[in-house]
């Protein structure tokens, strides 16, 4: 009996471990109104699509590599200041052709490489009414993915943390089934750092240290009893 509950006893304290580690890949959705913060803090890079003005309905390729954008697909560049703050302010881009008084047919999907993996970023988004889909890619495989209702009020927001990827693909679906107008603007990511040290010394949270110990003491404790 006791070899019993001391296995169940470490079969806990792994199955939490990876729990704990499954909790921390995600992507949010996150409501902003004007004048809020951009959801990520400790994000090192910026890009505004102001750093390099280009002309309306520019087909994007890799105009923002210097940025640390490497490629778009299915993106052109607005230069209308449509100012959906805070999702949008200033120049965005967007996944249809801007030709003033008509627009064309909105691409669907629309996707940026990154210049480098990454291991977080966020971005604004405005959309006409839709369900968008997000979805995170390392190496063309996706990573994780996540839908959320979207529209044209300025609020919306994705952020993508606690994993690795390289690229962000979005497809946005209006309800009658059509591809829906998307603009995106104001895209935050930190890239990977290598760590300089060959040997670093990874100090686990304290969480962490005791739920391995459960673990073990189960472990211990069941070999005892055979």
């Amino acid at each position: 009996m006791k070899k019993t509950w001391y296995s169940v006893l470490a079969a806990f304290g792994l199955a939490a471990l990876g729990g704990m580690q499954a909790a921390e890949a995600s992507i949010t959705y996150v409501s902003l109104n004007s004048g809020d913060p951009l959801p990520l803090t400790t994000a090192t890079n910026t890009v505004t699509f102001d750093e390099q003005i280009l002309a309306a309905g520019t087909l994007l390729t890799t105009q923002y590599d210097p940025n640390g954008l490497k490629s778009f697909v299915g993106a052109y560049y607005d230069p209308q200041n449509i100012n959906a703050s805070p999702a949008t302010v200033g120049h965005q881009v967007g996944n249809y052709l801007y030709l003033p008084p008509v627009n064309q047919s909105p691409a669907n999907p629309l996707s940026w490489l990154f210049k480098t993996q990454v291991t977080e970023a966020a971005f604004g988004i405005a959309t006409s009414s839709a369900s968008t889909t997000v979805e995170a890619l390392l190496g063309g495989s996706v990573v994780d993915t996540l839908s959320h209702a979207t529209d044209f009020n300025g609020h919306d927001f994705f952020a993508i943390t606690g994993i690795t990827f390289d690229q962000i693909q979005l497809s946005s679906i209006e309800a009658t089934g059509a591809p829906a107008y998307v603009l995106v603007d104001n895209i935050q990511f930190s890239p990977v750092v290598t760590n300089p040290n060959p040997n670093p010394l990874n100090v686990p949270e304290p969480a962490t240290l005791a739920l391995l110990g459960l673990s073990l003491l189960g472990l211990a404790a069941s070999r005892k009893v055979r």
